[in-house]
């Protein structure tokens, strides 16, 4: 929007929202955690489990 003149740099910066950005990038670092911890693997098993006792 900027290059080809819609927008000022300014009025780009003032149309983004920081408090979304923010919760996306916490959103991102809880999920990458939960997925090298293993977490994802877990639960996916667990119905597996359950599948295969019934």
């Amino acid at each position: 929007m900027i290059l080809f003149g819609v927008l000022s740099f300014e009025e780009a910066i003032m149309a983004i929202d920081f408090n979304t950005i923010a919760l996306l990038l916490g959103m991102m670092i809880i999920i990458a955690t939960l997925q090298l911890d293993g977490f994802f693997s877990l639960i996916a098993s667990q119905p597996i489990s359950c599948a295969r006792n019934q």
